[in-house]
């Protein structure tokens, strides 16, 4: 695992990287706040970053706060350390985006500690992804189509058997509304919309559904709730006749 210390101090850098050195993590180290920044937009950049608030040129807060509004598919854990005792350093190391926050000087069984927690999470986060990628997997190679609806009836998620089955792009799916432009029938876009109002499921529904190209193709069509978030949405579940 990769970790990118950044901290303005060379005697803390060094500090930290003898502190370290058994864990056998890859350790890259820096004491300028835009060079940490491009680090950070490498291909595969550190996921760990233990950052100086007092990083020149762009300090460890505004790090911190780019790096949450980045957008990256992957958590990064972020240690912050400020050179003062006061509360309120905390409170804005949080607030800017880190996870923990340490006052230096920096004691050297804290860091390991805090270093050890962030692994942990890091490494969790790891095997969920690899869950996703096997479940996502899965339904792609379902012999039917599964589609997750919102309240509106826009798909929030579907696999590669229901995209094909409409003729369509996989992006462009993704959050258009599958109601009315989909479904053919009037009393077909009744029958989903007042199920996903309602919660209520239904078991094997014809109907007809339009493809990209405009032609018809009747489909048996399964509707299930799910509780997302405290939003109910609607999972569809279609084969074909």
């Amino acid at each position: 695992m990769k970790v990118l210390v950044a901290d303005e101090e060379l005697a803390s850098r060094r500090f930290i990287v003898e502190t370290l050195a058994n864990t056998g993590l890859e350790i890259n180290c820096t004491g300028d706040g835009p060079d940490a920044w491009k680090r950070l937009q490498a291909e595969a950049p550190p996921r760990l970053l233990i950052l100086s608030s007092m990083l020149p040129n762009l300090d460890g807060e505004e790090v911190s706060e780019k790096v949450r509004q980045n957008g990256s598919p992957h958590y990064t854990y972020i240690i912050l350390l400020t050179p003062g005792r006061d509360k309120k350093e905390v409170l804005e190391s949080l607030t800017a985006g880190a996870d923990d926050h340490l006052f230096k000087p920096v004691n050297a069984d804290e860091l390991l500690a805090r270093v050890n927690v962030g692994r942990r999470i890091l490494m969790q986060e790891n095997r969920l992804n690899t869950l996703v990628k096997a479940w996502r997997s899965m339904l792609d190679n379902l012999p039917f189509g599964v589609a997750c609806l919102g309240r509106n009836g826009d798909v929030l998620r579907t696999n590669k058997a229901f995209v094909d089955l409409l003729a369509r792009d996989l992006r462009p799916t993704i959050g258009e509304s599958l109601v009315p432009f989909t479904i053919r029938r009037q009393a077909d876009v009744a029958l989903l919309r007042e199920s996903i109002r309602r919660g209520e499921r239904f078991d094997q529904v014809e109907m007809e559904l339009i493809r990209k190209d405009g032609s018809p193709r009747h489909v048996y069509v399964w509707g299930r709730p799910l509780d997302h978030g405290g939003e109910m949405v609607f999972e569809i579940i279609t084969a074909v006749e």
